[in-house]
């Protein structure tokens, strides 16, 4: 084989129902040079037979197998045998654009990158195959525009650090920058993504993006284990303990500790609302009492956010209310308590895929729209919204003469 630019790795676990739609998309990649890695984590299924068939037809295809040892252990036996001077990662229920793993590393060669990346589309199996681009966590609007321009380090995105998507497969990884540095998946648990993705971003210091929906995550898929048995949500507890030790290895745990802890309580709650299983609920209602205590409070501290809103809105009821975040707060605030006030006259968001969105009955507009709203009040209604985010936005009314708008926060 040719020198072997990207080893593409494919941990499989019985997803023989969507394994060819995923093989197709990685065999038909437009890059040459790539080998593709597939490691079968004891399916009992029709996968490894399927990859079989597959392999017959594409000599690139390498099988490895192994007992039932979790994606973590597959997706470390991958790299362990990977020639490629890049590595990527594609779960075996997803797929990716043809091109996908051309343009990142074009990218990634260009800018000497030890991790290039791109954006995600979701596909939502349990919404009648519903595509979407509007989640900030994986189409990279998190990102100030200026990062798409240039290489950058991970020191550099330490205030937003916690809103970076984490998923491996929208990602290639230098194979000598992963082995100089010790870089491995957890192994014998679920949710081993996250401490990968901390360790490996924080190491980096040459990082570039490109704004280009190139993999397709599907979302509530059947065959996803941590969707499949509510037992393995317990998990969650592990996976954050090791992200936080991670964080500490790097020395800046102390630096972003109040948006590690408000991200750790997300993801607990989070993954509880995904629990219909009684005992499973049981045992996770108990790890949040010795693990997550502040977890409880959750509830009372949105109520309060929400008065404080609310008592917002009537303290500028005769004067034109902006609110600056198209967030999944202010979404369920709206409909909860029936705003409908004409003194507010939209929402500004930066998420571009957001623009023209009806949010309760107020329309999303993009920042620099907001000298047309003529606006005398902008709320903030971004939770944990960190005073260097609160900043930047009193910096963007100053530079654009609406220095007199009274910027508040929930």
């Amino acid at each position: 084989m040719e020198n072997v630019k990207i080893s593409i790795i494919i941990p499989v676990y019985n997803t023989s129902k969507y394994l060819e739609q995923c093989l197709e998309s990685v065999i038909n990649q437009t890059l040459s040079g790539i080998e593709i890695i597939c490691v079968d984590d004891g399916s009992t299924d029709k996968s490894l037979e399927i990859l079989k068939n597959y392999q017959q037809k594409d000599n690139r295809i390498k099988i490895l197998t192994q007992n039932h040892k979790k994606q973590g252990k597959a997706r470390n036996y991958g790299i362990s045998v990977a020639k490629g001077e890049y590595i990527g990662f594609v779960d075996s229920d997803d797929w990716c654009e043809l091109d996908m793993f051309e343009k990142l590393y074009e990218r990634a060669i260009e800018t000497n990158s030890d991790i290039t990346m791109c954006a995600v589309t979701t596909y939502n199996d349990n919404n009648n195959g519903e595509f979407s681009q509007a989640n900030t966590y994986s189409n990279l609007d998190i990102f100030p525009k200026s990062f798409f321009n240039r290489v950058f380090s991970s020191s550099e995105t330490i205030d937003f650090l916690m809103n970076i998507c984490v998923y491996p497969p929208n990602k290639i990884f230098k194979r000598d920058f992963l082995i100089t540095n010790n870089i491995k998946f957890n192994e014998g648990i679920y949710f081993e993504d996250g401490a990968f993705f901390f360790n490996s971003w924080l190491y980096a210091k040459r990082i570039s993006l490109i704004k280009y929906f190139g993999y397709y995550y599907r979302m509530y898929s059947e065959t996803s284990t941590s969707f499949s048995n509510d037992f393995y949500k317990l998990e969650i507890f592990k996976a954050t303990k090791d992200k936080e030790q991670v964080l500490k290895k790097h020395k800046i745990y102390n630096i972003i500790k109040k948006d590690f802890k408000s991200y750790k309580r997300k993801s607990i709650l989070y993954w509880l609302n995904k629990i219909t299983d009684k005992r499973a609920s049981f045992l996770y209602w108990s790890l949040i009492l010795i693990n997550q205590p502040d977890c409880l409070l959750m509830p009372l501290k949105i109520l309060m956010q929400e008065l404080s809103l609310y008592f917002k809105i009537i303290r500028y009821r005769k004067q034109r209310i902006v609110f600056w975040g198209a967030s999944i707060f202010l979404d369920k605030f709206l409909k909860k308590y029936k705003i409908r006030d004409k003194n507010i006259v939209g929402i500004i968001d930066k998420n571009p895929a957001k623009g023209g969105m009806l949010i309760g009955s107020y329309k999303c507009y993009a920042p620099e729209n907001l000298k047309n709203l003529d606006a005398d009040a902008v709320i903030i209604t971004i939770l944990n919204f960190s005073k260097n985010n609160q900043q930047s936005v009193q910096c963007f009314l100053n530079e654009t003469n609406q220095e007199n708008i009274i910027l508040d926060m929930v």
